[in-house]
C-alpha cells in the first residue's frame, strides 16, 4: 500500500508539480489503511434501493432517466460501483486537506494489487 501511494504522489507531482493547491494526492500526508471498512461495505446485505441514472440514444439523441434500482437487482458490476462510491464519499466526509487519504487494497489483477485512495486534496 505504501508503495502504491507514493507511486501515485510521485505521478502526481510529475504532472502537476509541488503547488500545495493542485487538487491532486500530491497534497496529502499520507493514507490510512481503510481495507477493513472498504470489505464491510462490499460484504453488507443488499437491501433498499438507488436512484440509478440511465442512458438511451433515441434518433441520435441521448436522454437520460433516474429509475429506482433494488441493490439486490444489480449486476456485481453495479453493486461494486455503488460500494464505491459509498466508500469515496465516506471518505471525504472524514478527511481534510492536506492530511492523510483513506487506502483500501480492493483486488488484484495478475498478481498486482489494487488499491483506492479517496480524501480530499487541496486545490
Amino acid at each position: 500500500m505504501r508503495e502504491a501511494y507514493d507511486s501515485a504522489v510521485s505521478y502526481a507531482t510529475s504532472q502537476h508539480g509541488n503547488d500545495g493547491y493542485n487538487g491532486t494526492i500530491s497534497t496529502t500526508r499520507g493514507f490510512k489503511d481503510k481495507t477493513r471498512e472498504f470489505e464491510k461495505l462490499m460484504s453488507r446485505k443488499r437491501e433498499g434501493s438507488v436512484k440509478w441514472t440511465v442512458s438511451a440514444e433515441v434518433n441520435g439523441i441521448t436522454a437520460y432517466t433516474q429509475i429506482d434500482k433494488e441493490f439486490k437487482d444489480m449486476t456485481e458490476d453495479e453493486w461494486c460501483k455503488k460500494c464505491v462510491a459509498d466508500w469515496e464519499e465516506e471518505a471525504w466526509d472524514n478527511t481534510e486537506k492536506w492530511e492523510k487519504v483513506w487506502a483500501a487494497k480492493c483486488g488484484d489483477i495478475d498478481g498486482d494489487d489494487l488499491y483506492l485512495f479517496a480524501g480530499w486534496a487541496a486545490e
